[in-house]
């Protein structure tokens, strides 16, 4: 079952740019509860999930490339960020 965080829509990206997709953190004092943490760009909480609670964060993002000969193209992406993976980043953060 999947669970909407966040969906929106840019204008424009400006070349040479990186576009922030999600802004969390990963909070808990040991390995076993975890939370998963959706904030905005100055870090401020929006929402909380425990980490147990799901097993990965995909994103899901398209861009539309305009161009002067007048037939666009549309770019689909997709990643993932596994729980498993959190866990261990983590645990190697906080050692």
């Amino acid at each position: 079952m999947d669970t909407l965080l966040l969906k929106r829509e840019d204008l424009f990206l400006f070349p040479g740019n990186d576009q922030i997709l999600i802004c969390f953190r990963i909070e808990g004092e040991n390995i076993d509860n975890l939370e998963f943490v959706v904030t905005d760009k100055l870090g401020k909480e929006k929402e909380r999930y425990p980490l147990s609670s799901f097993d990965r964060l995909t994103s899901n993002y398209t861009a539309n490339i305009e161009n002067i000969f007048n037939f666009d193209i549309t770019l689909g992406k997709q990643s993932q960020l596994y729980v498993s993976d959190m866990k261990n980043i983590w645990e190697q953060i906080t050692r």
